[in-house]
């Protein structure tokens, strides 16, 4: 969490697997950075309005075109009364790092987002070879600065515990898709995943990207 790279990266492989041609309207996204991916969002003209909450970054690197800001932790964040409600929630890595990532959820759809809203996200695989050969091979987690075993990692997701996350959120239609498919840069693992007839697909997922929509 201490890369100031990180908080200014565009994250636009998030939308590798979903149709955001249309628009998305109010966009809020929580765990924003400086607001980067924001704020290519609305130069694009796919945001009509956007809100970043990142207690972590600098507030002198936050973007100044940003419609609003806030430097506090989601659990503020959601207690704030505002009448305004979002039509896209975007959560780029940050529920692995709470400490109840179903609660903050639910609460995000329910509070901050209009019926037919759209979540989209990202949580690291701890499924995947990389993470699970560290286990078996030197049965250790072998925590690290970033990827999958980051120390700041409160809680670890398979496939199906994020399923179960975002349907226990109210959140209808969700879809979750390796990245590793649809990203270019993953071409080799790709080329596994398919040699195995897909039976290798969840173990060469280091990050698995995650739609849904609120009910």
């Amino acid at each position: 969490m201490s890369d100031e790279s990180y908080y200014g990266q565009v994250r636009t492989e998030l939308f590798l697997a979903t149709d955001i041609s249309r628009g998305l309207g109010k966009v809020l996204e929580v765990g924003s950075g400086s607001g980067a991916t924001l704020s290519y969002l609305k130069n694009k003209g796919l945001a009509d309005y956007i809100v970043g909450v990142d207690k972590f970054v600098n507030q002198k690197d936050v973007l100044d075109g940003l419609d609003e800001f806030y430097h506090i932790d989601v659990d503020e964040f959601i207690q704030i009364e505002k009448s305004i409600k979002f039509d896209t929630l975007i959560l780029g890595d940050v529920l692995e790092h709470l400490m109840d990532p179903w609660g903050v959820l639910e609460s995000l759809v329910d509070k901050k987002l209009v019926s037919g809203a759209k979540v989209i996200a990202s949580i690291p695989n701890i499924r995947s070879f990389k993470a699970m050969s560290k286990v078996i091979l030197k049965g250790s987690f072998a925590y690290s600065d970033k990827g999958i075993l980051d120390r700041t990692h409160i809680r670890f997701f398979c496939k199906k515990d994020m399923k179960a996350l975002f349907e226990g959120a109210n959140l209808s239609d969700v879809k979750l898709v390796s990245r590793s498919m649809v990203d270019p840069s993953y071409f080799k693992r790709k080329v596994v995943s398919v040699a195995s007839l897909g039976l290798m697909t969840d173990f060469m997922t280091d990050q698995y990207l995650i739609y849904g929509t609120k009910k």
